[in-house]
């Protein structure tokens, strides 16, 4: 088990209990996919097995939301992924779905870039030039924030659920982990 990335999901839990969660083909992600246990069956789906689907999160979120309006809806997206359909987030706002959208910045396709590394394949097209995703979730009506820990999560979440429209919070990796993630996928602790 990986303590940061344990922190963040006992976080999610501690406040925001009911929250519905949906995954997309991102770290803490593939971390959930092994080591996260949702509250209640049918609070957790994701599109991190086989080829993935990237830029699922965003709009799985938004039916998400429009099935199960009580209870917070949180899409997990990467930089890379969110780049396919964070305009998708318009609808929402349109909608007046607040959805939370967990932007996890780690400035590229760091996962498929370590999966051809592993192969001995240079990395090519993984490094990904992003918009700034606070300026363009705003432009859209969305209110965003960049937030810088663990410790701060909780007091944007509690905000975010309370909003009456989508909410963007971009977390950059780097402020997150203060070790690599590593091989914490391979067994289960």
């Amino acid at each position: 088990m990986h303590a940061d990335m344990a922190a963040l999901f006992a976080m999610l839990h501690a406040v925001l209990p009911e929250h519905l969660l949906v995954g997309d083909s991102t770290l803490p992600t593939y971390y959930a996919v092994w080591q996260f246990e949702s509250a209640a069956p049918r609070r957790y789906f994701h599109s991190a097995t086989g080829a993935g689907t990237l830029g699922y999160a965003i709009p799985a979120a938004i039916g998400a939301k429009r099935a199960c309006p009580e209870r917070p809806v949180l899409a997990l997206i990467g930089d890379g992924a969110a780049q396919f359909t964070l305009g998708e987030l318009s609808a929402a706002v349109q909608e007046r779905l607040p959805v939370i959208v967990l932007l996890w910045n780690n400035a590229g396709y760091r996962e498929i870039s370590a999966g051809m590394l592993a192969q001995g394949i240079t990395p090519v097209g993984v490094e990904v030039d992003a918009p700034d995703f606070i300026a363009a979730a705003r432009a859209m009506g969305c209110a965003a924030q960049r937030v810088a820990s663990v410790d701060d999560l909780g007091p944007a979440l509690v905000e975010a659920a309370g909003a009456r429209r989508p909410t963007l919070l971009e977390l950059c990796e780097a402020d997150f982990l203060a070790s690599p993630a590593g091989d914490w996928y391979g067994a289960r602790s």
